[in-house]
């Protein structure tokens, strides 16, 4: 559910970022589009202060101006005169014909703040006069603004609030979305979760995604429903073998027993037999883990000592002929001597035997098993491992995610539990623990196996 909840999330956050970029890319374009009309702009490279730096006005009024000055004006297609402090035109270059050659203080101040004839102006104060420049009709815009401090400190305050308070109010609107979708789909997911696990569902068929609710507890009571026909058909068959099988094993053993009979007839008796046993331990092996399966078989709760319990299952192979080419050894912590759990006897001891009968049995050029227990906090950690072929990587992580039938097929018909590992996973399972495979170095297999030390029963 956290995933999920993360995939959205992450899709969310990714339109929050789209959406931040869009506006800075679209503030980052303004700006290079100001950028270019201002470089670009003729107007901007005429200096009418060094143009005045090379005006000067001796005491008769009579002006003389350097050819650099002429020339930045004539560049720039602009036009240019001096007043004197009567308001006489002293001085002109290519000015209109059509303008006057006096202008009058209201005048002057006129076209100062504006334009003269549509002329747009700029001017200049010099030591006894005053230059203008006039640029070309719609050439460039005079804009003159008056206003007061404290209106233009708040436009600017204004529009620092605005912005504030737009980006909370999108903020608060975003997070509220986010809460109804999280809130919407959570039933969802929690619905699927429980469908995988085979847990029955009852979501609350309303809203705008009634119809995928309603969908999810009709999957929910299809599946459940299956699945306990699938078990309720495997109990009757395991049932119906039974006694047919016993009444096949019976005569096996009479004619394997029956010294009358000739020796090939008794060999095929035995043959029978174990074969007739094999089938009736695979049988009993699919029984155990669909009871396993569907929480069917009833725990027999009990302290159990760990270090006792693997010293007890190491004899019984040892004293049932194992050959000289396997080796087991046993290692423990210290600490785990007065340690106990909480669990069935009879599973744990069958989870350790399939673990140690997988590994003889698969490597019939032998091998060493080693059996270690160590405390990892307040959980049990046993380790067996041995040094033989091991497993392919496929197969390790097929088990690690539970596919079990694409690994069952390893095991060879002498191994005697066919669904041995996936028995191994169901117990475990049941304990609250959990499992994993791995390669053991330089060669061969490690099965880990975490089984919770609790000082009260807690189990399914």
């Amino acid at each position: 559910m956290n995933t999920t909840k993360q995939f959205f999330k992450k899709y969310i956050s990714s339109a929050l970022i789209i959406l931040f970029l869009f506006f800075t890319i679209n503030i980052i374009l303004l700006f290079c589009i100001i950028t270019f009309i201002t470089n670009t702009s003729k107007i901007s490279n005429i200096s009418i202060s060094e143009i005045a730096n090379g005006i000067h006005i001796d005491h008769n009024q009579i002006v003389t101006i350097d050819n650099k000055s002429v020339d930045l004006i004539e560049k720039e297609k602009c036009w240019a005169m001096v007043l004197n402090d009567d308001g006489t035109v002293i001085w002109e270059n290519s000015m209109p014909d059509n303008l006057p050659r006096h202008y009058t203080s209201s005048q002057i101040a006129r076209f100062s703040r504006w334009y003269l004839d549509d002329y747009p102006v700029l001017e200049e104060v010099l030591s006894s006069g005053l230059l203008v420049i006039g640029y070309p009709q719609n050439s460039i815009i005079k804009l003159n603004y008056v206003s007061n401090s404290h209106i233009i400190k708040g436009l600017i305050y204004g529009s620092i609030l605005f912005i504030c308070i737009n980006i909370l109010v999108l903020s608060y609107f975003i997070c509220r979305n986010i809460k109804r979708l999280e809130k919407a789909i959570s039933p969802i997911i929690n619905g699927i979760q429980n469908i995988s696990q085979g847990t029955a569902i009852a979501l609350p068929e309303e809203g705008e995604l009634a119809e995928i609710e309603t969908a999810l507890n009709k999957t929910g009571t299809h599946l459940i429903e299956k699945e306990r026909a699938r078990a309720e058909w495997i109990n009757a068959i395991s049932h119906d073998i039974r006694t047919p099988l016993s009444i096949m094993l019976g005569y096996a053993s009479e004619i394997e027993d029956d010294s009358l009979l000739p020796e090939y007839i008794q060999n095929q008796g035995e043959l029978i037999r174990r074969q007739g046993e094999k089938l009736k331990n695979l049988i009993a092996d699919l029984n155990l883990v669909s009871k396993l399966e569907y929480s069917m078989q009833p725990l027999k709760i009990e302290t159990i000592y760990p270090i006792e319990l693997i010293r007890q299952v190491i004899i019984e192979f040892l004293n049932t002929g194992l050959e000289d080419k396997y080796k087991i050894n046993f290692d423990t912590d210290e600490d785990l001597n007065n340690c106990c759990l909480y669990g069935d006897l009879s599973l744990l001891r069958r989870m350790l035997q399939n673990i140690i009968q997988n590994s003889i049995c698969h490597n019939p050029q032998g091998c060493n098993i080693n059996v270690f227990l160590k405390k990892i906090n307040q959980d049990l950690q046993i380790e067996l491992s041995d040094n033989g072929i091991g497993l392919p990587d496929d197969k390790l992580t097929a088990f690690n995610k539970n596919f079990f039938m694409d690994i069952t097929g390893t095991i060879t018909s002498e191994v005697g539990h066919g669904f041995g590992i996936q028995i191994v996973y169901q117990i475990v399972k049941s304990h609250n623990g959990s499992i994993h495979l791995k390669k053991n170095s330089p060669h061969g297999l490690m099965v880990s196996i975490l089984l919770p030390l609790s000082t009260e029963p807690s189990l399914n």
